[in-house]
């Protein structure tokens, strides 16, 4: 039988450019998510409270990421782990060989790893937050299996490429986004170029704003950002 009790959730990494974007992401789909910068951190919190699952970085400033395994078996702590790995083969076998339930290499996508997530809990037996339905925010929904967008209840039509683009937009709401982290998920950094990010959202612009208040918002020699409409009257 599936557990369908919100999944506690652990993010052990350091460094905030990386655990922020993967704490919104985790929390955005339904997950409780608590952090821990340091390995040792990690491991109390681990022993203190029981947590579903525990995303770690290979690299923590006080011990070696890939240790965390092993140290969560010796205490018999049976927390389902993902660790996040460099880019070399010998470095994610070395993983899986001490315990971790999955490895992704860095760089990697929020997308690749919140489905990663779900897998893992979905094996572990907990009916998971199901990251491949729907997901919305303000008056946007999404559905990612049918490839739909609404917007205040009107369907809108976007191509693969805008759809991504949306998609990441809505879970990193809130957050400013630069265009190398938009060109990196979106078209894979494969172009190098951050004026395929100013057509990509003009495009994007003028299909979900065109009977609606603006939602995406320019931040001036940054990027950009998705911010629910603000109320007339109501200074922002």
């Amino acid at each position: 039988m599936l557990d369908s009790s919100p999944t506690g959730l652990l993010v052990m990494v350091a460094d905030a450019r990386l655990r922020d974007p993967i704490v919104a992401g985790l929390t955005f789909v339904g997950h409780e998510v608590a952090t821990a910068t340091t390995g040792e951190e990690g491991l109390a919190a681990l022993r203190a409270r029981w947590h579903d699952l525990v995303v770690v970085d290979a690299v923590l400033p006080d011990l070696d990421g890939l240790t965390v395994p092993e140290r969560l078996r010796d205490d018999g702590l049976a927390t389902a782990t993902i660790l996040l790995a460099g880019s070399s083969a010998q470095e994610r076998m070395a993983g899986l060989a001490a315990g971790a339930d999955d490895c992704l290499s860095t760089p990697f996508s929020l997308d690749e790893l919140l489905l990663r997530v779900e897998a893992v809990l979905r094996r572990r037996g907990h009916r998971t937050s199901r990251v491949d339905r729907r997901i919305a925010y303000a008056d946007l929904v999404l559905d990612v299996d049918g490839h739909q967008v609404w917007r205040a209840g009107r369907p809108i039509e976007l191509s693969a490429t805008e759809f991504s683009l949306l998609r990441f937009l809505v879970l990193n709401a809130e957050r400013v986004l630069t265009r190398t982290q938009i060109l990196d998920h979106v078209w894979d950094g494969a172009t190098g170029r951050s004026n395929i990010v100013d057509s990509g959202i003009r495009n994007l612009r003028r299909k979900i704003e065109a009977a609606s208040p603006p939602i995406i918002r320019t931040v001036r020699g940054v990027g950009y950002a998705l911010r629910a409409p603000t109320p007339a009257g109501v200074r922002r």
